[in-house]
């Protein structure tokens, strides 16, 4: 039963990382009324066929037989078992039980130590979502060394069980590490609720969202759906009560950061406003930097600063650089090295104070990616550039009477 349950997790934690969180469109295209607003569907009861368990052959679909041999393997009878990993966790698992979905963002921190006296390399990680926040792993752990993981999620707009699953590789025999955060989220209602919070939603993505409307329930099977912004497409609603399911999906041609906006519910026959729900939206690109900007603090004229960065993205691949440099008003402003690593690219700016305009080194660090969605990435570098001490001699020589 243990091999059993820990194979079902693995196979649920695969399926998420596959279709992403909340991407699964809802069953059946909802029709449109007219540009812009969205027809709701409303759930019929299902049968009770529909409770049957899925058969196992989607795990074939899901591709997460590498993390079910190697369950096998760490199971059987004088195989590889946990007991001969080098990284040890303190914990490996954190619950928040019964939460509000107004908790806000859940924070965990999960601590390992390299047991062995050789280093651990770090080949790659995987999330199972993309609205699992990590920060960016080392490429590897020293002996005696301490791995500190930090992953965020949000329960807001959520109901029921939220469980989301962090998936570290290494070049060990036994290699797989798996990190998991989960909660049981009760839904707010009505005004404990002032808005849809939505972090970090890449562009193009989906994010399904569930909220409940009690101003407008008995309107809701029949309501018309409305989302007046040029960086969201609503992509399908369903109505099971009070309760409002909802795909949002973000324009590729976003703005980046902080979008307020407001979804209108309207009344089916004369199309007033029914009720109106608050939305702040945080959309990212997927390939970022692990820091807002580059301070190189204070710089000698003559002596270059040199600071080392990641660039990392949120689906897990390693971005493709096809050049970098960096630059301000008056043209390039130092040099940039970059390494391509296991789980991030390494960028190295080193910063020309000679270049500087100014007593404050101002400048942008441009990267070119082998992207169509994003052609580049931008990082401001910052330095302030100590002025040069004057060696003339202006005092006053007696000259006598």
């Amino acid at each position: 039963m243990r091999l059993q349950r820990m194979i079902l997790a693995v196979m649920a934690a695969g399926a998420l990382g596959l279709w992403g969180c909340g991407t699964t469109q809802p069953d059946g295209d909802a029709a449109p009324v007219e540009e812009g607003i969205v027809q709701a569907t409303e759930l019929a009861p299902e049968p009770a066929v529909a409770l049957t368990p899925t058969p196992m052959v989607a795990a074939t679909r899901i591709n997460v037989q590498p993390q079910v041999d190697e369950l096998k393997k760490q199971l059987a009878p004088g195989g590889p078992d946990a007991s001969k990993q080098g990284l040890v966790f303190d914990a490996t698992r954190v619950n928040f039980g019964k939460i509000k979905s107004t908790a806000g963002i859940l924070s965990a921190t999960f601590t390992a130590h390299n047991r062995t006296d050789k280093p651990i390399q770090i080949v790659r990680t995987e999330k199972d979502c993309g609205c699992l926040l990590s920060r960016p792993l080392p490429n590897q752990v020293g002996p005696g060394e301490t791995l500190t993981v930090m992953l965020q999620m949000n329960p807001s707009g959520k109901n029921g069980r939220l469980s989301h699953m962090f998936t570290i590789q290494t070049d060990e025999e036994t290699p797989y590490y798996f990190l998991n955060m989960l909660a049981d989220v009760e839904l707010v209602r009505g005004a404990d609720q002032p808005n849809i919070y939505i972090p970090s939603l890449v562009r193009g993505t989906t994010e399904h969202v569930q909220v409940i409307i009690d101003s407008a329930s008995d309107i809701l099977p029949r309501a018309l759906f409305e989302l007046p912004d040029a960086n969201l497409v609503l992509g399908g609603t369903q109505v099971d009560g009070a309760t409002l399911d909802l795909w949002i999906t973000t324009a590729p041609t976003a703005v980046r950061g902080k979008i307020p906006a407001r979804l209108i519910v309207r009344h089916p026959d004369t199309r007033a406003e029914a009720a109106i729900v608050p939305m702040i939206v945080v959309i990212d690109d997927n390939v970022h930097f692990n820091t807002p900007s580059i301070f190189l603090g204070r710089m000698k004229p003559g002596e270059p600063a040199s600071k080392e960065v990641q660039l990392v993205s949120y689906f897990g691949d390693v971005p493709r650089v096809i050049r970098a440099r960096v630059e301000n008003e008056r043209g390039e402003a130092g040099s940039v090295e970059v390494v391509r690593a296991p789980v991030a690219t390494l960028v190295r700016v080193t910063a020309d104070p000679d270049k500087a305009i100014g007593p404050v080194y101002r400048a942008t660090l441009r990267v070119e990616l082998e992207s169509a969605e994003q052609p580049e990435a931008l990082l401001p570098v910052l330095g302030i550039v100590e002025q040069k001490q004057n060696t003339l001699d202006f005092s006053a020589t007696p000259t006598g009477p």
